[in-house]
């Protein structure tokens, strides 16, 4: 009884508030309507929404919804308004709100990311637009989907909800494919920039944690025409965090078998023209081994990584916005042999965007970006002194102008992009020739997007490479979008091509059992994509259906060496083709269920041996279930997700070095986990069970999952928190 009245009162004063706001608002209208009064709820279920994030562009102050979803801005004159509202979990939202009009609490809905088909999106056409709107089919992992999964690294993330999508073993190294194709012909990216410290044709994908990362687009299929060498099977872009509260500070932590524990925290901070945020964390683990027969030699090795992020933006005027990064990464593995050595890796990059506003309808790009990844030997008998064996630098600057035409008599839009880009890659490596070689790209883009009446987009563009060591490369590439009712119909056609790496081309590796040799006469890869697809969109989520094929030309092999024992190079030996179907659903029902799944089938064929492509499922298939249920301040709900491995044809390695052809069976893998919302999301609790059945190999290659184990992972928002605290 003593509750209920307290919440009475609690309610009556709430409703005093408003009805007192709402009369100033009324009194103010009346006179001079210089104050209004607005509401944000959920789209889906109507139901407030606290503390989302009100910016006010024109005015330049910056205001917050309260408990009840209200909030109220003060007008210095009559005028149109512009405001856009931001909250964690939905999809921002931009309205413009004609002051004179002005006679009632206005009330603007937002839409749970879940959907996210309003969401901007930049990386297939590297302009904005919103995802329903993109003439590329496109992916989007937000960040809350990420925290839901309960993995910190956007590898496992990436893995466990998109089919066709493949991170696995190889070699005792992680490996990567998509659409049947392997790493080298995926371009992964951070904010739009390459990734630097190629090993074996992947990066290092322990720097890609989640903690920073506000969301992850996937475009899959050629995208030279854009982003130039490697983007022939796709880009994975991860979007940085940029802070939407006036401040914003979070501490979480993770913790796992096997001693696998990671801390961090992260601060934001957003003022009327400048933006903050930094982030730091730990992750170290004991390591684990799957094969007690070679004690010496572990599946996992002991580690620990240490990352700090920042990211700095500052509106120097309304047409004039600087924005900076910069970052440090560190990783070193524990080997549990007998030799008095171990592996440490570094990265550091350092970023600057200054983005020049014309006009409405004219503005400038320019950046330039850096990104140095090494690896050094540490010498545990020489007081853990280092000894640098590799390191990769990459440079880039770009010019981007974009220009917007409004053709209103003819209902047409049209977004023209030109853009420079300078391309420079040095690699110093003990295993190549004279030990560094560089090369450099010269590089011109243009793009051409035209908007008819709304409904039918079409998207042109070309970009020429010219490349130091293979001179001018064109990739053209054009694409359609027609929007029929609530279905949205694309096709593309594209041509890319990856310009053979370094290490392909100076490679000097001899270990006596093995060598490797690199090839000075190899030539660009080309490719000739093709897709067509249909995506159906409803509240409720959207269902779409791609169908695509890829045609590989000049692909670059590991061949024997004639008289050599175990002696390899690389040679321009193949073609191939790749097929395949993606079928992909999201869904919410019952205000309380969402089911996201996904079914790829990739036919992969090497055209010369008439054989699947190694490490190539040709079925995979993913599906998660989430139930969240709200009461008062507090969420609940279950996680549950899987992915079937089809079988796997790939080439193995003897003890003495050997190839061979092998194959790694059908497989599956599930999580499960209990997530618990406190305090108006301002505690995060998540426990759940990695490889719920148990699934175990007896090799470490392709799967090296230990098998079960519980997790649990926590983030405390303290400006959540003390937002809570403070309204009750």
């Amino acid at each position: 009884m003593i509750y209920s009245f307290r919440k009475l009162l609690k309610d009556l004063i709430l409703l005093l508030i408003c009805f007192t706001a709402s009369f100033n608002c009324f009194k103010l209208s009346a006179q001079n309507n210089l104050h209004f009064i607005g509401k944000v709820i959920d789209s889906t279920s109507n139901q407030p929404i606290p503390f989302a994030v009100i910016n006010t562009f024109s005015l330049k102050q910056n205001t917050t919804s309260n408990i009840k979803g209200f909030f109220s801005i003060d007008l210095k004159q009559k005028n149109n308004l512009k405001i856009e509202i931001s909250c964690v979990s939905y999809a921002s939202k931009t309205v413009s709100i004609d002051t004179n009009k002005l006679s009632d609490t206005i009330t603007i809905k937002l839409q749970d990311r879940f959907l996210n088909i309003d969401e901007v999106v930049i990386t297939a056409t590297r302009t904005e637009k919103m995802l329903k709107d993109v003439p590329v089919l496109t992916q989007v992992i937000a960040s809350a989907q990420m925290q839901n999964t309960g993995s910190t690294n956007i590898s496992e993330i990436v893995n466990s909800v998109k089919p066709g999508v493949d991170f696995y073993n190889e070699g005792r190294g992680m490996t990567f494919r998509m659409q049947g194709l392997a790493a080298k012909y995926t371009l992964f990216l951070i904010d739009g920039e390459r990734i630097a410290g190629e090993n074996r044709d992947n990066i290092d994908y322990t720097r890609l944690t989640s903690s920073n990362i506000e969301r992850v687009e996937i475009v899959q299929g050629a995208s030279s025409s854009l982003y130039g060498s490697n983007a022939i099977g796709g880009v994975v872009n991860l979007i940085t965090k940029t802070p939407v509260n006036p401040i914003e500070a979070n501490i979480y932590s993770r913790a796992s078998k096997y001693m696998e524990i990671e801390n961090g925290a992260n601060l934001g901070f957003k003022a009327k023209k400048l933006s903050y945020f930094a982030d730091g964390s730990s992750k170290f683990s004991n390591g684990y081994d799957k094969t007690p027969s070679t004690p010496d030699l572990y599946t996992v090795e002991p580690y620990q990584c240490y990352s700090v992020f920042n990211k700095l933006n500052y509106d120097i005027s309304e047409k004039f916005q600087i924005s900076a990064r910069a970052s440090y990464f560190s990783r070193e593995r524990f080997d549990v042999t007998t030799i008095p050595k171990h592996p440490f890796y570094t990265d550091l990059t350092m970023g600057l965007n200054a983005k020049v506003k014309y006009s409405e309808n004219i503005d400038f790009t320019a950046s330039v970006y850096r990104d140095l990844y090494s690896s050094y030997d540490v010498f545990e008998r020489r007081n853990d002194s280092l000894s640098k064996i590799y390191s990769n630098a990459q440079l880039s600057t770009k010019l981007i102008s974009n220009f917007k035409v409004n053709s209103p008599k003819f209902k047409i839009k049209e977004h023209i992009s030109i853009g420079s880009e300078y391309l420079s890659d040095e690699v110093f490596a003990e295993r190549i020739e004279d030990s560094i070689k560089s090369t450099t790209n010269y590089v011109i883009f243009a793009q051409d997007e035209i908007l008819i009446k709304n409904n039918l987009n079409l998207t042109l563009g070309l970009r020429s490479d010219w490349h130091s060591d293979y001179g001018n490369s064109l990739s053209p590439k054009i694409s359609f979008m027609f929007k029929h009712k609530k279905i949205n119909y694309r096709a593309t056609y594209a041509e890319g091509f990856r310009a053979p790496g370094i290490k392909e081309r100076y490679y000097d590796f001899d270990l006596g059992f093995i060598m490797i040799k690199g090839n000075k006469e190899l030539v660009p890869e080309k490719s000739y994509y093709k897709s067509i697809s249909a995506e159906y969109l409803t509240s409720k989520g959207n269902i779409s259906l791609n169908l695509y094929n890829n045609y590989l030309k000049d692909m670059i092999l590991e061949q024997p060496i004639p008289g050599e024992y175990n002696g390899y190079t690389y040679k321009n030996i193949s073609n191939a083709e790749i097929s395949g179907i993606d079928l992909l659903a999201r869904l919410k029902f019952l205000k309380k269920f969402s089911i996201t799944s996904g079914y790829s089938f990739t036919y992969a064929i090497d055209k010369e041996t008439n054989k699947m492509l190694s490490g190539v499922s040709k079925h995979s298939a993913t599906l998660s279930i989430d139930y969240f249920k709200k009461w008062k301040s507090q969420v609940f709900g279950i996680a549950c997700s899987g992915k079937i491995y089809g079988t796997k044809d790939f080439v193995n390695m003897t003890e003495t070095g050997a190839l061979y052809d092998d194959v790694f069976p059908t497989y599956t893998l599930w999580k499960t986990s209990i997530i618990t919302k406190l305090l108006n999301d301002a505690i995060f609790l998540n426990l759940g069970i990695d490889n719920l059945y148990n699934y175990k190999t007896i090799g470490d290659i392709i799967n090296t999952d230990p098998g079960r184990r519980f997790f649990i992972s926590i983030n405390i928002s303290l400006d959540k928190l003390y937002k809570h605290l403070k309204s009750n």
